[in-house]
């Protein structure tokens, strides 16, 4: 969909919305004093997260624009329950990898972040690979760094 290195190519504009929609939840991505910040708000539950990635940052994505998620079986906790992850992705860009999303390069660092009707938490962060928007990372590594909740 999207060729690597081509600067004009015009981005459809429900791939750069800052504000997606995820299970019952509506979230938005902000950037602060380096840092991402996580914005949400569900029927229970709102707030922001300060995630531990560096800025830029952005959602990993499905080619159809949408927010990538897996869900996942919580079997100990809180009597258990289905949750979803996500991806958001940042950290110091990699120069050598441009995307039209991420034109300085893609990211360096993932943290995924649960989400449920009973909250809101993020995982650890994720170091040592480059991921654009649109990898499409399969549920192993989505969920490697995941927290239940």
């Amino acid at each position: 969909m999207f060729a690597a290195g081509v600067e004009e190519q015009t981005v459809p504009a429900a791939f750069v919305a800052r504000k997606v929609a995820v299970g019952s939840y509506k979230l938005k991505l902000e950037e602060r004093d380096g840092k991402c910040d996580l914005v949400f708000e569900g029927r229970n539950h709102k707030g922001t997260i300060t995630l531990d990635i560096a800025s830029p940052c952005e959602f990993l994505r499905e080619r159809n624009a949408k927010v990538q998620l897996h869900r996942y079986w919580n079997r100990n906790a809180r009597n258990g329950g289905v949750y979803l992850v996500i991806l958001v992705i940042g950290g110091p860009p990699d120069k050598a990898k441009p995307h039209p999303l991420m034109k300085d390069g893609c990211a360096t660092q993932t943290q995924a972040v649960s989400l449920s009707s009973r909250g809101v938490v993020a995982g650890a962060v994720g170091t040592g690979v480059v991921v654009c928007p649109l990898d499409g990372l399969d549920e192993v590594f989505v969920g490697s760094t995941a927290k239940p909740i």
